[in-house]
């Protein structure tokens, strides 16, 4: 931050390019679960609108800055466009679309399931929600990277907002959108307003010195505390900094986009802000606004604007079901309006009807097993396809398995059982082949019921499948459980280590009665730099083949009470996360618990 101050005082004696407009690519990454923040086009080219107004100091609520604060409040001379042109010279909207759960809880885990090159874009990622970062904190609302960590941090340069605060329409939560304006700010080097310190210096002269960020100063007008001003709830408090234009006897600049008012309060950037946003550039972020990155990216004045190819993309309202049951799927292409599409030619493995040429068609399976569904989108421009294989999961109606249960994984051809197709276990995950059968496990034998030597184990090495957002799952087929009264149990047998401190990894269990139509969560471990209660090994970090000895493995148990009775139960366990040696389950049983202590 002191070399960036140093050169940014260099370049302004210089006046390199101080005054120049300055223009920015960006590409918006959804990352989605096919709900409501699988936002549309038009809500990102809202926020665009809202962005771009407010850095050129063309918002409607200007009118509100205060007089003592007008003549410092100013355009940035920066604008935002989107991409028309992708990494790779296609067509593009400016707007990528990823199906992950990454977007639940998101952090810069998101950024590596998908960035473009941020020496020649702006990546914003939308997401669902974001982690909370202090336990004590509000709602997590965005976040930016600054850019002296370009260079150190690259992969993870960017933006990161909520989709219910993007842009205002649709999903968005206000009519403001000023969430990304405000992480624009962060990511060209602006510290909030009162410099994340108690009277902390933001390093601008002509924005007053603050003891602390405002919050609820403005009514829903925008007015300030009840029309009062100025506002001076500190007034005395912190001293100005050295060559400081406007002091804190100004009362508090509430409304400037670096608090943490309302965004019905914020209306404005300082001049100073400005130039260090343009400092930043020219010192950081310079190859972005060339003219070769603008014709590159197809954000220059002289592009023309054609048609874009679609990009398939599809969801349904269910991924699991049991046979004779219906699908309702749905084509979520994008990169080109809806109007352009001149076809839709689908495919479904094992279905009724196998084809369609419907934008939004249903569809009935009536044979158990995993099937893949395709989707071919056309326009004048050309066409796309998209194949998601294993994406429909059927289950026999009636479960054959019945409770008391128990299964190991002694049969080699597990999970497939050719004279016994009822008894299969349902590999499915958009990881499938990630699981293997192991035979050298050294298993303690753990469940009493069972009296053979385990040898054989079900493994997921998640050092070899380490892509974020991976998972890995596995599904026993469904089991009676109508003879079994509450209290009853499922116990399984684990093995688990990590690899590093940087391991990130999470063990889940599911229960089902619906043929996996709904799933409700019974159990978890994770291992990760907060906490680890799933290794199994003591802690300690494994860098070969795992092989867990006997005192490696514990029993699990996982309540089912609320199923006992039910006529078809089915577990999933599902395994997510990098850097992790070995999850092993063996010897799988449902039992009532008076029988099985």
């Amino acid at each position: 931050m002191e070399q960036f101050n140093r050169l940014q005082k260099e370049n302004s004696a210089k006046g390199i390019k101080n005054n120049e407009h300055y223009i920015i690519p960006v590409v918006f990454h959804v990352i989605h679960e096919g709900g409501s923040e699988n936002i549309s086009f038009e809500q990102i080219e809202d926020q665009m609108r809202i962005l771009n107004e407010d850095f050129a100091r063309l918002n409607p609520d200007t009118f509100k800055t205060p007089s003592v604060f007008a003549e410092y409040a100013g355009d940035t001379n920066i604008e935002f466009r989107l991409a028309k042109i992708d990494p790779d010279g296609n067509c593009t909207q400016g707007i990528t679309r990823t199906f992950s759960n990454l977007t639940n809880g998101a952090r810069n885990n998101v950024k590596s399931l998908i960035q473009w090159n941020p020496e020649h874009y702006m990546n914003v990622w939308v997401v669902k929600t974001i982690e909370q970062f202090d336990p004590d904190g509000g709602i997590v609302l965005g976040f930016a990277q600054f850019p002296n960590q370009l260079f150190s941090d690259g992969e993870t340069d960017g933006i990161v907002i909520r989709h219910d605060y993007c842009g205002s329409i649709e999903t968005a939560s206000s009519n403001y959108g000023r969430t990304l304006t405000h992480e624009a700010g962060h990511w060209l080097n602006l510290r909030h307003i009162w410099g994340d310190d108690d009277c902390g210096d933001d390093n601008i002269d002509d924005t007053p010195t603050g003891k602390e960020p405002n919050y609820g100063v403005c009514d829903s007008n925008g007015d300030a505390a009840g029309g009062d001003f100025p506002y001076t709830p500190f007034i005395g408090a912190c001293s100005s900094s050295p060559g400081q234009i406007i002091t804190q006897s100004s009362g508090e600049m509430f409304m400037n986009y670096m608090d943490y008012s309302d965004d019905f309060c914020m209306n404005m950037f300082s001049l100073g802000q400005g130039e260090r946003m343009r400092s930043a550039i020219t010192t950081y972020r310079n190859n972005l606004t060339t003219n070769a990155n603008l014709i590159a990216t197809g954000t220059n004045d002289d592009h023309v604007l054609v048609d874009c190819p679609p990009i398939a993309d599809f969801n349904s309202n269910y991924s699991f079901g049991c046979k004779g049951d219906g699908f309702e799927f749905e084509s979520n292409f994008y990169n080109a309006p809806v109007s352009s599409v001149t076809g839709y030619e689908w495919t479904f493995e094992g279905g009724t009807p196998s084809s369609s040429n419907d934008a939004n068609p249903s569809v009935t399976y009536m044979q158990p097993g995993t099937y893949d569904v395709s989707l071919t989108v056309t326009n004048d421009a050309g066409s796309n396809t998209i194949t998601k294989s294993n994406y429909v999961s059927i289950s026999p109606a009636n479960a054959e398995m019945t409770g008391p249960y128990f299964q190991n994984f002694e049969t080699e051809g597990f999970p497939i059982y050719e004279d016994y197709p009822e008894a299969n276990w349902m590999i499915s995950g958009n990881v499938t082949d990630s699981w293997e059968r192991v035979t050298n496990a050294s298993s303690p034998n753990l469940s009493p019921i069972d009296n053979g030597e385990n040898t054989a184990s079900f493994r997921i090495r998640s050092l070899e499948f380490d892509d974020a957002g991976e998972t890995h799952t596995l599904i026993t087929p469904g089991i009676d459980l109508s003879d079994l009264d509450p209290p009853v149990r499922a116990y399984f047998d684990l093995a688990y280590a990590k690899r590093s401190g940087n391991t990130n990894d999470l063990l889940e269990v599911h229960v089902s009665d619906n043929c996996g139509r709904n799933w409700t969560r019974r159990w978890d471990r994770e291992c990760n730099e907060d906490t680890d209660d799933l290794s199994t090994n003591g802690g300690g970090n494994i860098v070969f083949p795992y092989t867990p000895s006997s005192s490696h493995w514990e029993q699990q148990s996982v309540n089912i009470n609320s199923f006992a009775g039910r006529s078809n139960v089915s577990l999933k366990f599902v395994f997510s996360g990098t850097g992790g040696i070995g999850c092993i389950l063996i010897t799988l049983l449902f039992v009532k618990l008076q029988t099985y202590p």
